[in-house]
């Protein structure tokens, strides 16, 4: 299993020319780690709000692709001040 985030995106990098119906999810990732890397993430707080909601909108979409057939349809976060849930539900 790969844990370290350079690691993913070594192996990402050297399979993305050779994905043809996972490439999408690919770019996604490394976008994703993209942002952690920029802000040297340690926790959750680390992140700025507008990097967490990218962080957020990227992860449910690579949900929204890879459900395509009928996965998980909504999503929820929970503010860790207020406890209050926002629920997300995918349109299509």
């Amino acid at each position: 299993m790969i844990q370290r985030r350079a690691d993913v995106r070594k192996t990402l990098e050297r399979l993305l020319p050779h994905l043809v119906l996972k490439q999408r999810q690919a770019r996604i990732m490394l976008a994703m780690i993209d942002i952690f890397d920029r802000n040297i993430v340690n926790s959750r707080s680390s992140l700025s709000d507008k990097d967490f909601e990218k962080l957020f909108a990227m992860a449910r979409e690579l949900r929204g692709i890879n459900s395509g057939a009928g996965g998980k349809k909504s999503y929820e976060i929970v503010n860790p001040v207020t406890t209050q849930p926002q629920v997300y539900r995918r349109v299509g």
